[in-house]
């Protein structure tokens, strides 16, 4: 169970991240909040985080904005991982 794990939904963010739409795009995990699948509620929790740092740091440019996402929900995984 691999993809419940907090690795497994982090490389589905990660994935999936270059193939949303910058406005109006959406991800949905199934288990969020779930007791038996603490990994999946923290790897979402962290790309959220990832998203509202985003948005503080936000440039007109659509390309910058989208690495800008990109990075800082990698990074929130990233530092999630190892502490």
């Amino acid at each position: 169970m691999y993809y419940c794990r907090y690795q497994g939904v982090a490389a589905d963010v990660l994935a999936w991240l270059p193939k949303l739409k910058l406005n109006g795009g959406s991800l949905i995990f199934n288990d969020y909040g779930s007791d038996l699948f603490p990994g999946v509620t923290r790897a979402v929790s962290d790309m959220i985080r990832g998203i509202q740092n985003a948005a503080r740091c936000r440039e007109r440019s659509t390309g910058a904005l989208r690495k800008e996402f990109e990075d800082a929900v990698s990074n929130a995984i990233s530092d999630a991982v190892l502490n």
